[in-house]
């Protein structure tokens, strides 16, 4: 939003600025060679590639964030399991190894 706000308030602000640099020029040729013409196509360019770079880094996380959630789907079943709320609860390796499993107790040959 303000990459939007500085570049209207640049567009906005061209008649100061030709004011301030004595014009834009009478005819095609004396704006060329005017100091207002290198401020504003400047300015131009400067806000232009600022907003093209801001719109291709929402489209990449767009992309991203889509990638990601196909990853995160079963395939066969379109079923999403809740991975915000596993990453919480498994929080570090070492919850994961000290967590007594009930698999490996109930598959222990009974002795006697």
């Amino acid at each position: 939003m303000a990459v939007l706000a500085a570049s209207g308030l640049q567009f906005a602000s061209k008649p100061l600025i030709a004011h301030v640099l004595g014009g834009w020029g009478a005819n095609p040729q004396a704006y060329l060679q005017s100091n207002y013409a290198l401020v504003s196509q400047s300015l131009g360019t400067v806000f232009g590639s600022a907003l093209a770079l801001l719109i291709l880094a929402i489209l990449v996380r767009d992309v991203l964030a889509e990638v990601t959630s196909r990853s995160e789907t079963d395939t066969l079943s379109r079923w999403a399991p809740c991975v915000k709320a596993c990453r919480s609860r498994w929080s570090s390796p070492t919850s994961i190894i000290s967590r007594p499993s009930t698999t490996a107790s109930a598959m222990r040959p009974a002795t006697g």
